[in-house]
């Protein structure tokens, strides 16, 4: 039923914008944390993905719980459709929720990512955080802000 009313309802452009992307390195094992505004023409709506080999989890709350991601805990967290700005975003724009998170996951499914990898000198903690990231053959640089032209159009 959802795909007759995605394919009735002419699902519009959806963009995003990635912000940061800083990744953690577990016994070879690279975990993911993905800031990101995923717009509409009407809306948008910044969150977070959390990405491993084998799951990338969306969150888009309006008020963060501090919950982790439930694929490194195993605990799903309950989020309220009222604190999930992707139920606002889907209201917005002719698409299911379903297909929105679908496209996005896509999305980030196929990002590759460009790290450097810093030492804080005062604590001797290493960072590893993306500068580029490569979608489709194209190269993307990190977004600090909001420019138009930074956006891709999925």
């Amino acid at each position: 039923m959802n795909n007759q009313l995605d394919y009735i309802r002419q699902p519009e452009k959806l963009s995003v914008i990635l912000h940061e992307a800083t990744v953690w390195d577990d016994q070879a094992q690279q975990t993911w944390a993905i800031s990101l505004t995923a717009s509409t023409a009407d809306q948008s709506a910044k969150g977070w993905a959390f990405m491993d080999a084998r799951y990338i989890e969306l969150r888009f709350e309006s008020v963060c719980s501090g919950d982790p991601p439930a694929f490194l805990t195993g605990v799903v967290p309950h989020i309220e459709p009222d604190n999930n700005l992707m139920y606002e975003l889907a209201d917005f724009c002719p698409m299911s929720l379903h297909n929105l998170e679908t496209r996005l996951r896509q999305f980030l499914a196929t990002c590759v990512f460009s790290i450097v990898a810093l030492q804080d000198i005062t604590t001797g903690v290493w960072s590893k955080k993306a500068t580029r990231f490569n979608y489709y053959g194209d190269t993307y640089a990190m977004s600090k802000h909001e420019n138009i032209l930074e956006r891709i159009v999925l």
